[in-house]
């Protein structure tokens, strides 16, 4: 289907289909319910929802499917109330049966263009005592729509990047609970979401480059480390210190290698003789050939 706007032509899709679904867990319709009404009174976009989760743009607004397979899975229960700022009474009810059944009647309808995409869900859910309840959901998705990047809040990611924070990858609904509970922020995972794909180009800014990796399933966001950055970060997880001393009498410094033993105890790397392992700069290969041993030794 086309039609005009002014001179232009704009090619249209439109479909429209009766769909049903049954032996529907109400328990999980229900969590479905009471998670989509919250986030909308709130204003929690089904994007930032998704970008939550930890999936791409599109999950939640898959999920909203009443006629699809798909549900909120068990292991995002634990993080619906810290999305949704709520308590978890409000999303989980605890007056239905486990194995209560549902049936899902109703129609499909899409309609897409070059600038945006409109789905409405028309249905009515039929219960087991009888009564029947029907619902009307309508999701936008319009296109082209450029962001801003926050700038503040950029420059703040940056200092966490410097500051190590991003060594180990994080989630987006953990970096973001991290910035509003931690630093006092205010901001919307939106905009969290736009200055975190600035930091993953790497044209923009090679000093401060994050990149996606994937744990449980969810996307997560860490720092691109260099062979230095590894080792350091080894060193730091695994209580390993490179100490310096400078002596008095001695024009050259001397470096050791100071580290919590599997006892807790704190000691200086040794020979089997009992002599200090030491070498006269830090940038010693052999200094970083006998730290990483020691790792090797007490993981």
């Amino acid at each position: 289907m086309e039609r005009f706007n002014g001179r232009r032509r704009i090619k249209q899709k439109n479909i429209i289909e009766n769909r049903s679904r049954n032996n529907v867990s109400r328990m999980d319709f229900e969590i479905l319910v009471n998670f989509y009404r919250i986030c909308k009174k709130k204003g929690i976009t089904k994007r930032e929802v998704s970008f939550l989760f930890g999936k791409h743009d599109k999950y939640f607004t898959e999920i909203l499917n009443p006629f699809n397979k798909e549900d909120i899975k068990s292991e995002f229960l634990d993080i619906l109330p810290s999305i949704a700022s709520t308590g978890i009474q409000k999303i989980i009810p605890n007056q239905l049966l486990s194995k209560e059944t549902i049936d899902i009647q109703g129609s499909y309808i899409f309609k897409k263009n070059i600038q945006s995409e409109l789905i409405y869900y028309k249905f009515t859910v039929s219960f087991i005592d009888g009564t029947k309840k029907n619902y009307r959901w309508k999701i936008e998705i319009n296109k082209g729509n450029r962001a801003q990047v926050n700038n503040d809040l950029l420059k703040i990611l940056k200092k966490l990047i410097s500051n190590g924070y991003f060594n180990k990858p994080k989630y987006a609904l953990t970096l973001y609970l991290f910035l509003k509970e931690k630093l006092k922020l205010k901001l919307s995972p939106l905009s969290l979401q736009i200055a975190l794909s600035k930091l993953i180009n790497k044209k923009i800014d090679p000093d401060y480059v994050l990149e996606k990796g994937v744990n449980n399933n969810r996307i997560v966001y860490g720092k691109v480390m260099t062979a230095k950055d590894i080792f350091s970060n080894f060193c730091q997880n695994n209580n390993i210190w490179i100490s310096k001393y400078e002596p008095l009498k001695h024009i050259s410094s001397l470096f050791f290698i100071w580290y919590q033993d599997i006892d807790q105890n704190d000691k200086l790397l040794t020979w089997k003789n009992g002599k200090i392992l030491y070498a006269h700069t830090i940038n010693s290969s052999y200094l970083r050939i006998m730290t990483k041993a020691l790792i090797l030794l007490l993981i």
